[in-house]
């Protein structure tokens, strides 16, 4: 009776064991996959903040631009 029973302790302590390393493969295999996908969601960020700042830079120096280009219109017409 005893052999048995720690036959079968044995035979669910594998069982456990094989289970707990499926699951730790698992885990490990979807910790990567959002790992990727976090990867690809802040390059699309990082892109679209560079894009959004460029923009927001070149509407603020358009002012400037044409103010120059006001100014030396004079002097280039004066020129001429």
């Amino acid at each position: 009776m005893y052999v048995l029973r720690q036959a079968a302790d044995e035979r669910q302590e594998r069982a456990i064991c094989k289970l707990k390393d499926g699951w730790e493969v698992e885990l490990r295999r979807q910790k990567e996959h959002w790992a990727a996908g976090e990867k690809q969601r802040r390059d699309a960020w990082m892109a679209a903040k560079a894009a959004e700042i460029k923009d927001v830079t070149v509407k603020g120096l358009e002012g400037e631009v044409r103010g120059l280009a006001a100014r030396w219109r004079v002097p280039t017409a004066l020129a001429r």
